[in-house]
């Protein structure tokens, strides 16, 4: 069908198949024995993660072997990553309550049920529960309802239609593609009867006899053209995503680093600040404490009982007397120790030798 040139035929093997010819033999048993003693315990519910499997490294894994040891056995021997390992551990434990044993056979056979499941209803819309009619409205001819994938792959075995001019028919079951009878150019329909099975090499060929090679050659380098089209703007539109990621992350990090600074510019004022504040406080607290002691050396009047002749500790015990009278002059509170210590002959010759003499130094 010229409706399937240049598509990507997807590979449908039928189960129990064996592997292509040529591949080395292995042991006896390799699949049975042997892995299960080196399978070391993980974390029980922690599922691989396949963002973290590396692809790098598979280049460098040997090439799977598998071999016919007898007409119902046969030897399967492969190399697998870290990330394949550690799937494989976890399928293991999922299954732990219906196979305590976690043989790898019956997991590997388990899996490929699961694995087939899965393709079948990609490549076939096979399903337990097929629904009735076309649901799907679309308005391109090329379209192949569910219903009729169904029918016909079950019609066709699963396997290429073409038969040669001797009668063979091909017994391809790789790269199957579905085929219109009468090509859609030409008004083929999408139906059950109007749909085959061909390998994507009799679909070539078919397209080829019906529109001839040069032009089938045209259209699939017409469709690898666009396909490359369409990867490279797939690339670009990843790389400017890229670029502006990158752009948005540099933004951000100028950003964060300007707030940054500007937080550090202000705590540095601050800072400042608040020691410049500390600093005239505490000025101001000396220069309130020289004020206050300049005015009490003023006031004191131990100087003038010392001068008049008076012991020390009279001197003292009068001047805390004095004080009692905190709004009164230097003279009068003298004179208020003197009548606290001396008679009041001795308070007036104080008078007189104060006013003579002045303050003492």
């Amino acid at each position: 069908d010229a409706g399937a040139v240049g598509a990507a035929g997807e590979a449908a093997t039928s189960p129990g198949a064996a592997g292509p010819a040529g591949e080395a033999a292995t042991s006896p048993g390799a699949a049975e024995f042997g892995l299960d003693e080196q399978l070391s315990a993980r974390t029980v519910g922690t599922a691989p993660d396949d963002q973290l499997c590396s692809r790098a490294d598979e280049t460098a894994l040997p090439r799977p072997k598998l071999a016919p040891l007898s007409a119902d056995r046969f030897a399967l021997q492969l190399t697998v990553n870290r990330c394949t390992y550690d799937k494989l551990r976890y399928a293991q434990e999922l299954l732990s309550h219906q196979l305590p044993s976690g043989d790898l056979v019956e997991v590997f056979d388990r899996a490929l049920d699961a694995l087939i499941v899965q393709l079948e209803k990609r490549k076939f819309a096979a399903t337990s529960r097929p629904r009735r009619g076309n649901r799907r409205t679309t308005q391109s001819p090329r379209h192949i309802p569910s219903e009729v994938k169904r029918e016909v792959w079950v019609r066709d075995g699963g396997q290429c239609t073409f038969v040669s001019e001797s009668g063979h028919r091909c017994e391809s079951r790789e790269l199957l593609e579905f085929d219109h009878v009468e090509e859609v150019a030409r008004g083929g329909k999408a139906t059950v009867a109007g749909m085959r099975l061909r390998c994507r090499v009799h679909n070539q060929f078919s397209a080829e006899q019906t529109f001839g090679a040069e032009f089938m050659k045209s259209k699939r380098e017409e469709a690898q053209r666009v396909a490359r089209e369409r990867r490279n703007a797939k690339t670009r539109e990843a790389a400017a995503a890229s670029e502006a990621a990158a752009q948005r992350a540099a933004t951000a990090a100028r950003i964060a680093t300007a707030h940054r600074a500007l937080e550090a510019k202000v705590k540095a004022e601050r800072a400042a600040t608040e020691a410049r504040i500390a600093a005239e406080q505490r000025n101001a607290h000396a220069q309130r404490a020289a004020a206050a002691a300049e005015r009490a050396k003023e006031l004191d009047v131990v100087p003038w009982l010392r001068a008049l002749g008076f012991r020390l500790e009279e001197a003292r015990r009068a001047a805390e007397y004095s004080e009692t009278f905190p709004d009164a002059s230097l003279e009068e509170r003298v004179s208020k120790a003197l009548a606290f210590l001396a008679p009041r002959a001795r308070r007036q010759d104080f008078r007189r030798a104060y006013h003579r003499e002045g303050a003492p130094a």
